[in-house]
């Protein structure tokens, strides 16, 4: 558990994980494009925990998929996003609480980094369904948009951006 001290197991647990395990991916996410930072604050806290249990007993390496978003930027009333898809020196530009709240972690990481902690940053736009069979997150907005489109009858398209989604077995 993402938001409980030792990641919510007991302490032989976290012992045996701090001797043992050799590498963490975090994938861990609650995903709200609405919200402010304070609703995502104790995930953040959760990187703490991991970057912890990375330093313990030996250095292991961070696997984190972080998004897209902890590049987006706004400046006044303008918005873009940081081509470079590298570290935002400038957290305060990034827009919206989710997008914040991944600065933030990957924040913890580059200090972590500092003392010796590897780490890898995935970031993924949009993730479709798996190439083989379909599945995958049908409950976000994206996917409520298409839902909606079709269940009004709008079909045809509209404009000529592209969709730009990453399968998630790929991911």
């Amino acid at each position: 558990d993402i938001d409980q001290p030792r990641l919510g197991m007991p302490e032989h647990d976290w012992e045996l994980c701090c001797r043992e395990t050799q590498q963490i991916v975090h994938a861990s996410a609650h995903v709200n494009h609405i919200e402010g930072y304070s609703t995502f604050r104790q995930s953040t806290q959760g990187m703490k925990e991991i970057v912890r249990l990375a330093c313990s007993h030996r250095l292991k390496l961070i696997q984190f998929i972080s998004s897209i978003t902890g590049c987006i930027l706004k400046r006044g009333e303008e918005f873009s996003v940081f081509e470079k898809e590298a570290f935002v020196e400038e957290g305060e530009h990034v827009w919206g609480g989710y997008g914040q709240s991944k600065w933030v972690q990957e924040t913890f990481l580059r200090r972590a980094h500092a003392h010796g902690v590897p780490f890898v940053i995935y970031r993924f736009g949009e993730l479709s369904g798996a190439t083989q069979t379909g599945l995958g997150q049908t409950d976000d907005m994206l996917h409520r948009l298409l839902q909606m489109r079709l269940a009004v009858g709008c079909r045809e398209k509209i404009s000529s951006d592209v969709l730009d989604m990453l399968p998630v077995d790929f991911a």
